[in-house]
């Protein structure tokens, strides 16, 4: 039967002792948490109904605990604190997708520490601290804030996803090539984060130039005005069966791995050890509160 509940919104409730109903009573905290969501979202201009049931075009019903609608967005709102399989989140997330309703999550410390899960774009999934009843709303745990702030940033857009770009650091030494004289840059090495390979032997300049080629390309290394790495099977100083080295960026001339192994073991300042950063790709990525 439909109700309208203290704040105005329409929800969906029939009588506990009815013989259809299957579902479990829900928890003073669950009712709690879904009024803080659904008042939040009210007041920032939302159209908001609690128990509001919804379907796939397929015919795959659904009860969304808090849901809220403004022109043509519509989004749920779902409180989950007993423990949920994140493969039963995935299917209901996919759920409210084919469904053209955009969910977030708000769970329980016992329900993150059973699913191990970080949230992320697709399944946005946030944690609520154990509520004290010291604050007039819960916090959610990665930002700090109160429920009700937390719900009003994301709904007026000013929590977002944001992607950290991934950064490979090439590291080259300064040298002058043996055909044509000019000054390069040669590679000798790569690192991300605080993760570094260099060149060893003879053999494994070989493997440590061909990774960085893979990462970055020859295109990238040029642009920065670091030597081509390239594969001569025949060019007398390289090991055999590891052909990549550097060649000049001027002259083009391939650069023997020997001499590089030898000028690489005469170095004994650090600042004559140069790299330069390339963007190869997106790691991690994060929801994040902007003013």
């Amino acid at each position: 039967m439909a109700k309208t509940s203290p704040l105005g919104n329409f929800f969906f409730s029939h009588y506990r002792r009815s013989p259809e109903c299957q579902a479990k009573p829900e928890s003073k905290e669950h009712l709690f948490l879904k009024d803080v969501i659904a008042k939040a979202s009210k007041a920032n201009g939302w159209d908001v109904i609690t128990e509001y049931p919804g379907s796939t075009p397929d015919g795959d019903e659904w009860v969304a605990d808090v849901y809220c609608r403004k022109k043509m967005a519509h989004i749920a709102f779902e409180v989950q604190l007993s423990k949920q399989s994140i493969k039963e989140f995935n299917y209901r997330q996919e759920r409210y997708k084919k469904s053209g309703v955009r969910a977030a999550w708000f769970i329980s410390e016992a329900v993150h520490k059973s699913i191990n899960r970080i949230t992320s774009k697709d399944l946005p999934i946030f944690l609520l601290k154990e509520y004290t009843g010291s604050t007039p709303s819960p916090i959610v745990g990665q930002f700090d804030f109160p429920l009700d702030k937390f719900i009003r940033s994301l709904l007026s857009g000013k929590i977002s996803w944001v992607v950290d770009p991934e950064e490979l650091s090439v590291y080259y030494i300064q040298d002058t090539c043996w055909s044509c004289g000019k000054p390069v840059r040669q590679p000798y090495g790569h690192g991300i984060d605080v993760y570094y390979t260099r060149v060893k032997t003879v053999p494994n300049c070989s493997t440590v130039l061909k990774e960085i080629l893979d990462y970055v390309g020859n295109d990238s290394l040029a642009s920065h005005g670091i030597n081509r790495i390239s594969s001569y099977p025949k060019f007398k100083g390289n090991a055999p069966n590891f052909p990549y080295c550097a060649e000049c960026i001027h002259c083009g001339q391939p650069q023997a791995n020997c001499f590089l192994m030898e000028k690489l073991e005469k170095l004994h300042r650090s600042d004559e050890e140069c790299s330069e950063s390339f963007i190869i790709g997106t790691c991690n990525g994060r929801w994040e509160y902007k003013c």
